[in-house]
């Protein structure tokens, strides 16, 4: 059990270094989106792990939360653009 943990930890991590090489090659060909998509996902999985906590009666959240919630409209756009690309 301990050697599929860490065998599943492995690849977990080198899916998460791809993903974070792929933004790295989306930001330097201009694309900035990337790096909200980056930046909401770490954010929604801070906030989930948050509210699963025991001590989730309190939740502070950023004065730049607005800023956020508009990034996950653009990451939105971008998965609906991703569709439409395949289409093509």
């Amino acid at each position: 059990a301990a050697f599929r943990d860490a065998e599943s930890r492995e690849r977990f991590a080198q899916a998460e270094a791809k993903a974070i090489k792929a933004i790295s090659v989306a930001v330097n060909h201009g694309n900035l989106q990337a790096v909200n998509y980056l930046i909401a996902i770490r954010y929604m999985g801070a906030v989930n792990r948050l509210a699963q906590s025991e001590n989730h009666k309190l939740l502070l959240m950023p004065l730049e939360t607005a800023g956020i919630i508009g990034s996950l409209g653009g990451i939105k756009d971008i998965i609906k653009n991703a569709a439409f690309a395949k289409k093509i």
